[in-house]
């Protein structure tokens, strides 16, 4: 999730990296059940757990 976020703050003109600038609320809503998926699995997995969860919440703002 967070490669399919960055991919488009780059300078690159090809076209399957500027394709990924248009589909944000699909990638809002798929960034929103992986992260509701995620924080189940942190919530059993101890701190370390966290660490998808919270960039999986750092793309969600960024889509939002």
């Amino acid at each position: 999730m967070v490669l399919l976020t960055m991919i488009p703050l780059s300078h690159s003109k090809v076209w399957w990296v500027r394709v990924l600038d248009f589909p944000r609320l699909q990638l809002f809503a798929l960034t929103a059940a992986l992260l509701a998926v995620d924080l189940v699995v942190a919530l059993e997995c101890g701190w370390a757990g966290w660490i998808v969860p919270m960039a999986a919440a750092g793309c969600l703002v960024y889509h939002a």
